[in-house]
């Protein structure tokens, strides 16, 4: 029966967030995890997966999103979707047309929500959901040292 499951390839760093996504596909996917650093469009056009997963941590978006814009450059490009673990960025549609997404995840998620998740990137749904992520960082501590908004956010 594992020869009959589909396969999916998955673009994570070795940490217990995404080997946890990878063990709750593991169940209906044949999966192959691939790391940000080992050779990702050879690493395609050897297996062929039909549909690659990148999880990024909050400073590696820019680099798992470049590698997602990459593969959709390939003459038979794969369905491609990201698991962002910090959140959905403040303009995720946005994010998702810039990048070629095929889909974006943001935030924990449970077994169920995930399996949801790359079902909807099979029927070529292009979801977009999950939990916003974290207002910037640095324009809040800027504000709060200095007691003065740095941005307007009114206008």
């Amino acid at each position: 029966m594992p020869d009959r499951l589909e396969k999916l390839a998955i673009i994570a760093p070795a940490n217990s967030f995404s080997l946890g996504i990878v063990q709750c596909l593991s169940s209906t996917y044949r999966v192959e995890l691939w790391s940000h650093d080992s050779e990702v469009v050879s690493a395609f056009r050897r297996s062929r997966p039909p549909i690659v997963i990148v999880i990024a941590r909050f400073f590696e978006v820019g680099r798992g999103a470049g590698l997602a814009r990459r593969l959709k450059t390939e003459l038979r490009p794969p369905l491609v979707a990201m698991i962002l673990k910090s959140g959905l960025p403040s303009e995720a549609e946005a994010f998702c047309r810039r990048y070629r997404l095929d889909g974006l995840l943001g935030g924990q998620a449970a077994k169920e929500e995930v399996l949801a998740f790359v079902n909807q990137i099979r029927k070529e749904e292009s979801p977009v959901y999950g939990d916003p992520g974290r207002p910037n960082r640095v324009v809040g501590a800027l504000e709060r040292l200095s007691g003065w908004r740095v941005f307007s956010r009114d206008e």
